[in-house]
């Protein structure tokens, strides 16, 4: 991977988003509009400009979002109950993986993996 981000730049990627990981599993909120809120954070300066991990967050959280709205894949009236759960794992996991380029790498090729999944054919697995 190029272009990954500076060890101080993880560093400030997990200051920057670990709270909305919380909002998201801590169940006050609808977890919807905090991914939206953190969208719109990661477009922020400096992350999005100086760093391949921001841009790939947003596109991964975009992605998760798109469940709800049954692109490219209607998962039928269960899908904001499949978008929400994939919210949490994301975010559970994102406050589980080591703060270095490696842990981030490692992330973003999970999430990745997991979003290939959900868009194959065949059963869904939590």
């Amino acid at each position: 991977m190029t272009d990954m981000p500076p060890e101080d730049m993880v560093d400030g990627l997990a200051e920057l988003l670990n709270p909305y990981m919380r909002r998201i599993l801590g169940g006050s909120e609808d977890p919807h509009d905090v991914v939206d809120e953190l969208k719109w954070t990661l477009t922020e300066a400096p992350h999005m400009e100086h760093s391949w991990g921001a841009g790939w967050l947003y596109r991964m959280w975009g992605s998760l979002s798109d469940i709800i709205d049954g692109y490219p894949v209607d998962f039928g009236p269960d899908r904001e109950a499949i978008a929400i759960r994939e919210f949490r794992h994301a975010a559970q996991d994102w406050l589980g993986m080591p703060r270095t380029r490696a842990g981030l790498e490692s992330y973003i090729e999970r999430q990745r993996t997991r979003l290939a999944s959900l868009w194959s054919p065949g059963p869904r697995t939590e």
